[in-house]
C-alpha cells in the first residue's frame, strides 16, 4: 500500500480509501460476519481510511462500519470520515442541526472523535440549484457551516474538516479559497475528468471546472469519488439507489455505459478497466486517494493489486532510439496508456473509437511501412514515451507516461526529431494537433497556436506549430531547452 499526505495535514493517508456508501459496493447489506470480514481485509491490507455519512442508508452505513470496527477491537491507526447534509429546515439552524447529526453519526460509529467532518450539500450561487444545494454564504458566513463545524474541532470531535466538491464551480472555488478546510471529495474517473482538468465550453457532462487545481492552490487533500463511475466502468448493473438519487441518476449512468463501450477499444494488452480506473486517479500527483466501494474481501485485493507499479528509473542516462517495426506493440502500450491516463475524458465516443485503430500495434507497424519515423525515450530497460513524426514534420503523437511528466523527457524527443530534420531544411517547421490538454505543454516547448479548435471524427485539437531557425545559435532563442 501506498500512503500520501492528505493536505497540508501531517496525516498519511492510504491511496485506496474504503467507502461506505451505496454506489460500487454496499457494505452495509451484508449479515455481521461478512462486514467484518470485508473491513478486516481492507486494514491487513493497509487501507486505514474509512469513508462514511449519515445519509448513506439513514445511518445504516455508520452503524454498519461502527459495528465491524467494534468487532475487531477498534484497531489503531484507522481514520474515519463522515459528512453531515441540510435540507432547506434545518438552515435557520445550522448550529443546531451540526450538533444533532455529529451526535447521531458518532453515536452509530461508536466512536467519540473523527479525523474528517465534510459537508455534504452541494455548493451554487443560490439555494436549491441543484438538490440539496446550499451558497457559499451557508457555508462561509456567520452562524454557518463553517462556524458550526470549528466549534466542534475546538473540542476535539473533528480533527479537521472538508467538502464535498459538486455543485457550481465558482462557488466551489469560493468555499475552498476561504482556506479554511484540510479535504475535498470529487468525482473524478476516465469518463469525466472535468475536476482535474480543464474542459471546452461545449463539454457534454457535468463541468466541475477544475476544481482539484483550485483545491492544489489551496494545499487541500483530495479524494476521488465515483472512480469506476457508479459501476458503468466496470459492466456492472446499476445499484439500487441509482434509480433514485437525484445525484448521480440513472440517465448519467447509462451515458457512461455507452462511453465504457467505446473506451474499452484502448486498453492495452493484460490492462483491465478496473485497474486502468484505479491508475487514472492515483497517476494524478494531487489526488490523495481513490475512495473505492467493497463488498468483499476479493474486491479489494482486486483494487490494492490494479496499485500502479514503484516509480520507473530515474537515474542513468536518458536515451532516444529509432523504433523499428518489431517494437511497434511497444510504441502502441506508451500511446494507449498514456492517451488513456490524460487524453481520453476530453474525447468523445466516436474519437475513442478513432484513436483506438490509430495507436493499434497493426496501424503504427503500418505507418512505419509507409515512412513515418517513431522514438522512444528510455532509461535502462524502460520505455517512458514515444514520438511519431509522419511526412512533411508533422508531429502525429507525443506520449509520455503519467508520473514521467516534466522530467525532460518530451524536451528529449522533440530535440531528437528536430535535429533529424535539419538535414533535410535549413528551417524546421514542426506541426501538431493538439488535443485541450496538452495545449500548455506544447505552448512551453514553443509552440504556437494557428487557428482555432477544430473536431474531426470525435477528437477535438488546436493546429500549433514550431519554428526553427537551424542555423541559429541556439537554434530558438530564448528557447534555452534546446
Amino acid at each position: 500500500m501506498e500512503y500520501r499526505t492528505l493536505g497540508q495535514t501531517r496525516l498519511r493517508v492510504s491511496v485506496i480509501a474504503f467507502g461506505c456508501g451505496p454506489l460500487s459496493g454496499w457494505m452495509a447489506e451484508l449479515g455481521p460476519d461478512d462486514q467484518c470480514a470485508v473491513v478486516k481485509r481492507a486494514i491487513d491490507l493497509g487501507i486505514n481510511w474509512f469513508d462514511t455519512a449519515a445519509g448513506y442508508g439513514d445511518g445504516k452505513s455508520e452503524a454498519s462500519l461502527g459495528g465491524a470496527l467494534a468487532r475487531l477491537g477498534h484497531p489503531a491507526g484507522i481514520h474515519i470520515a463522515t459528512k453531515v447534509r441540510y435540507l432547506t429546515e434545518h438552515l435557520t439552524d445550522i448550529r443546531g442541526h451540526t450538533r444533532a447529526s455529529v451526535e447521531a453519526s458518532l453515536k452509530r460509529l461508536g466512536v467519540d472523535r473523527m479525523t474528517l467532518l465534510q459537508l455534504h450539500n452541494s455548493i451554487t450561487g443560490k439555494r436549491g440549484d441543484e438538490p440539496t444545494s446550499i451558497t457559499p454564504q451557508d457555508v462561509l458566513g456567520p452562524r454557518g457551516v463553517l462556524e458550526s463545524f470549528r466549534e466542534l474541532q475546538a473540542e476535539g470531535i473533528a480533527q479537521y474538516i472538508g467538502l464535498t466538491g459538486i455543485g457550481q464551480p465558482a462557488a466551489l472555488c469560493e468555499a475552498a479559497a476561504s482556506g479554511a478546510f484540510a479535504a475535498m471529495q470529487v468525482p473524478y474517473n476516465l469518463l469525466n475528468g472535468s475536476a482535474g482538468h480543464d474542459m471546452p465550453s461545449d463539454f457534454a457532462e457535468t463541468n466541475y471546472g477544475n476544481i482539484i487545481g483550485a483545491c492544489a492552490a489551496q494545499g487541500m487533500g483530495v479524494f476521488a469519488i465515483r472512480v469506476f463511475a457508479g459501476g458503468a466502468l466496470l459492466g456492472k448493473p446499476p445499484s439500487p439507489y441509482t434509480f433514485k438519487t437525484l445525484f448521480f441518476p440513472l440517465a448519467l449512468y447509462e451515458r457512461d455505459a455507452q462511453r465504457t463501450a467505446a473506451l474499452s477499444c484502448l486498453l492495452p494488452p493484460g490492462r483491465t478497466m478496473h485497474a486502468a480506473a484505479i491508475r487514472f486517479v492515483l497517476d494524478d500527483p494531487r489526488l490523495t486517494s481513490a475512495i473505492v466501494g467493497f463488498r468483499t474481501p476479493a474486491e479489494i485485493e482486486q483494487a490494492v493489486a490494479a496499485l500502479p507499479v514503484p516509480s520507473l528509473p530515474t537515474g542513468g542516462p536518458l536515451i532516444v532510439q529509432t523504433a523499428t517495426e518489431a517494437l511497434a506493440p511497444h510504441v502502441s502500450r506508451i500511446a494507449l496508456e498514456s492517451f488513456l491516463g490524460a487524453v481520453a475524458p476530453h474525447y468523445r465516443p466516436e474519437g475513442l473509437v478513432e484513436f483506438g485503430r490509430y495507436a493499434s500495434p497493426e496501424a503504427i507497424a503500418e505507418r512505419m511501412r509507409a515512412g513515418h519515423i517513431f522514438y522512444l525515450a528510455r532509461r535502462e530497460e524502460s520505455i517512458l514515451g514515444i514520438a511519431e513524426i509522419r511526412p512533411l514534420a508533422h508531429l502525429a503523437m507525443l506520449f509520455i507516461l503519467p508520473g514521467q511528466q516534466r522530467q525532460g523527457v518530451g524536451k528529449a524527443l522533440l530535440r531528437r526529431a528536430i535535429r533529424d530534420l535539419q538535414h533535410t531544411a535549413d528551417q524546421v517547421v514542426l506541426t501538431v494537433a493538439s488535443s485541450p490538454n496538452a495545449i500548455d505543454a506544447y505552448e512551453r516547448y514553443g509552440f504556437v497556436a494557428e487557428g482555432e479548435m477544430q473536431e474531426v471524427k470525435g477528437i477535438r485539437f488546436l493546429p500549433m506549430r514550431l519554428v526553427v531557425e537551424t542555423n541559429a545559435a541556439p537554434l530558438v532563442p530564448a528557447r534555452s531547452w534546446w
